[in-house]
C-alpha cells in the first residue's frame, strides 16, 4: 500500500517558467492556477437583455404558448426514454439507455413519479442531480 501511496503522489512539478517545485503548497498551488487558467475567468462585464429587442422578434402564439405549460405525461416520458441511445455512456450511477429500456416495465412508475415531480416542484432529487466532471488537460 505504501508504494502504491508514493507511487500516486507529485513529488517535484515544473511550472511554465521552468521553476522546480517540490513543496505541498507550491504543487498545489501550480495545479489550481492551471486549471484556473485553463477553464478561463469569469466576464467583467455581462450584456444585459434589451427587452425591447426581444419584444420585437418572434413570439409563440398563445395556443404555443399554452402547450409548453402543459403537464408532462407518461406518453411523453416514454418518448423521452426512446430517444435516448442505448450506447450513450452510463450516468453516475451506472446506467445507461439500454438498461432503462430492458428494465422499464419494472422502473416506468418510479421514473413517471419521478420525472412528474421535478415538472410540478422544480426540484430533483440530490441522488438523481450527481455529476462528476473529470478535468483532463490537452498535452
Amino acid at each position: 500500500m505504501k508504494e502504491r501511496i508514493s507511487r500516486n503522489s507529485i513529488d517535484v512539478l515544473y511550472n511554465d517558467a521552468g521553476d522546480k517545485l517540490v513543496t505541498t503548497d507550491d504543487i498545489k498551488a501550480e495545479i489550481k492556477g492551471f486549471y484556473v487558467k485553463l477553464i478561463g475567468t469569469a466576464a467583467p462585464h455581462l450584456t444585459g437583455i434589451d427587452i425591447e429587442l426581444v419584444r420585437e422578434g418572434k413570439q409563440l402564439s398563445p395556443l404555443a404558448a399554452e402547450n409548453l405549460i402543459q403537464p408532462v405525461t407518461n406518453k411523453d416520458i416514454d418518448e423521452a426514454l426512446k430517444g435516448i441511445d442505448v450506447n450513450k455512456a452510463p450516468g453516475i450511477d451506472g446506467l445507461n439507455g439500454l438498461f432503462f429500456r430492458k428494465a422499464w416495465d419494472i422502473v416506468k412508475e418510479e421514473v413517471y413519479a419521478a420525472v412528474k415531480n421535478f415538472f410540478q416542484t422544480g426540484h430533483m432529487l440530490r441522488q438523481v442531480n450527481n455529476i462528476v466532471v473529470t478535468l483532463v488537460p490537452k498535452i
